[in-house]
């Protein structure tokens, strides 16, 4: 069986970078990205594997991955890049006490190209 040319394409080259730029949430709020949702022209290359999620407010933040209890905190001001994994739909809760305006969390997405 032989592998589609855009297939094989995909694999060598990756993805380009899908932005996402958060809405206003308030203390305790939690928010869930779905992959296809947000970004219906990536069909083809989800799920991604790779995220840098750039947190430019006060508040600390927990990123839930595919509905799954596992969390990953990112601090104040920090970036937190997750690699190899698949990424289908991302949770985002602000555990700060106060509120992170819409500019202040980006999160970039993409499939990165194949090692070797």
């Amino acid at each position: 069986m032989s592998i589609p040319l855009k297939t094989k394409e995909i694999v060598k080259d990756g993805s380009p970078v899908y932005n996402y730029t958060g809405i206003q949430m308030l203390t305790t709020t939690k928010l869930w990205v779905d992959m296809l949702s947000q970004f219906p022209l990536a069909r083809q290359f989800l799920p991604f594997d790779s995220a840098d999620i750039i947190n430019n407010s006060a508040q600390q933040i927990e990123i839930y991955l595919n509905n799954i209890a596992e969390t990953f905190p990112v601090p104040a001001y920090m970036i937190k890049p997750l690699v190899n994994r698949a990424i289908w739909r991302i949770g985002i809760k602000n555990i700060g006490t106060g509120t992170i305006a819409a500019s202040e969390l980006k999160i970039n997405f993409r499939r990165t190209p194949a090692r070797g």
